[in-house]
């Protein structure tokens, strides 16, 4: 999804894009815009969970799936396991923190988004008019793209 700066907010491709005064921003847009920058941080939370959960104990899958998927409350998650809100905090804090330097060491939550592209390409060749010679040279460049991503 391709994204926009704007006065510090981060905006993704809409039809609605409000109309600005004057430079000024709405409270209602900054609202919106907040909205869509939890909605991916929850999507890029979930896949670095996919991909590297299974890293992390016990304790941190049991508290960090109630957060982000069951969305249970700080407090929701204290009294459910006997520990302060706080605790939870810098549990969720910590536990991200973990699962991002698997990502920024690893890289595979974003290689697996390249082959994803890479797939998609194949799909739209595939549905693709054009002669047989022009979609398999691309099949093979973009099969050549993807050999090189797996190695």
């Amino acid at each position: 999804m391709k994204s926009v700066r704007y006065y510090g907010l981060v905006r993704a491709e809409c039809p609605d894009w409000p109309v600005f005064c004057s430079g000024a921003v709405t409270e209602n847009f900054r609202n919106r815009c907040k909205a869509m920058e939890d909605t991916e941080k929850l999507v890029e939370n979930g896949l670095l969970y996919d991909f590297y959960g299974s890293l992390l104990t016990k304790h941190q899958q049991k508290i960090y799936e109630e957060a982000v998927y069951e969305d249970l409350s700080l407090g929701e998650i204290a009294d459910l396991e006997g520990i302060s809100r706080q605790a939870v905090h810098d549990l969720l804090k910590r536990t991200t923190a973990i699962l991002e330097k698997y990502e920024k060491n690893l890289g595979l939550v974003e290689r697996f988004g390249r082959i994803r592209k890479e797939t998609e390409a194949l799909r739209q060749g595939a549905d693709a008019e054009a002669d047989s010679s022009q979609l398999a040279e691309m099949m093979k460049t973009i099969a050549d793209r993807i050999d090189e991503e797996i190695k």
